[in-house]
């Protein structure tokens, strides 16, 4: 998928809104 919007904050819903998106220290976004 094309999680990049994980950028904008340090936690946010990914594009489905049913899991979480986190995005680490080094921008690295991670789908829980």
């Amino acid at each position: 998928m094309n999680d990049h919007l994980g950028y904008i904050s340090s936690l946010s819903f990914n594009p489905n809104g049913t899991q979480l998106a986190s995005v680490d220290s080094i921008g690295a976004i991670k789908i829980w």
